[in-house]
């Protein structure tokens, strides 16, 4: 992974500060709910050393309902509270501003990865919120990635009879529109087979 510092202008207040970058990752494997295999490879969120606005990208410009969120004591008691180390405040920090729900999403995600990469208590809980979010947000639809991203979450957190229900719904579109080669393919026929076989354990990408 390389890494480079840049000027920028913070999104929520406006004045400039200098972020970290990432301009190239080397990434062996990933599971099939998109987690990193290594902590380095995680998504770095960020600090504004003025406002304490925090996000994976603090140069894009937020609402004025987000700055007023961000300016709350909610939001920065969350960045003084006795969390296991200081990038899981300003996840928890992130989330709580995020007006995006599909940002929200995989803010929730990420925690959950971290977590479970440190062994810490709380990663169960985050993936929920994870999954309450992706629900909420397929009302409005969602493409097939997603799906099986939703499928692997349902299955670590043991709703096998939910995982099936969705493996079911998808069925007809991935035998009709792809191949047994693709990639989508492999990993719906992979996940079909974890669940039945009611495997909790996270997996990856190589082993499909």
């Amino acid at each position: 992974m390389k890494q480079i510092e840049r000027k920028t202008v913070c999104g929520c207040c406006g004045k400039e500060i200098i972020q970290t970058v990432t301009i190239s990752r080397y990434q062996s494997d990933i599971g099939l709910d998109g987690r990193p295999t290594k902590a380095s490879a995680l998504p770095l969120i960020q600090e504004c050393k003025y406002c304490h606005y925090c996000s994976i990208d603090l140069g894009k410009k937020i609402s004025d309902k987000a700055k007023s969120v961000v300016m709350s004591a909610e939001y920065q008691n969350i960045l003084k509270k006795d969390y296991a180390d200081m990038q899981i405040c300003k996840l928890k920090a992130a989330i709580y501003a995020t007006e995006d729900i599909r940002a929200k999403g995989y803010l929730y995600l990420v925690i959950c990865w971290y977590m479970e990469i440190h062994n810490l208590q709380g990663a169960i809980e985050m993936r929920r919120c994870a999954v309450n979010i992706m629900e909420e947000l397929f009302v409005h639809g969602a493409d097939l990635e997603e799906i099986l991203v939703y499928i692997d979450c349902l299955r670590i957190l043991g709703r096998m009879a939910e995982a099936q229900e969705q493996i079911t719904a998808i069925e007809e579109l991935i035998e009709d529109n792809f191949p047994s080669d693709n990639i989508l393919y492999k990993r719906y026929k992979f996940e079909q087979q974890l669940v039945l076989e009611k495997d909790r354990n996270a997996h990856y990408i190589s082993e499909v």
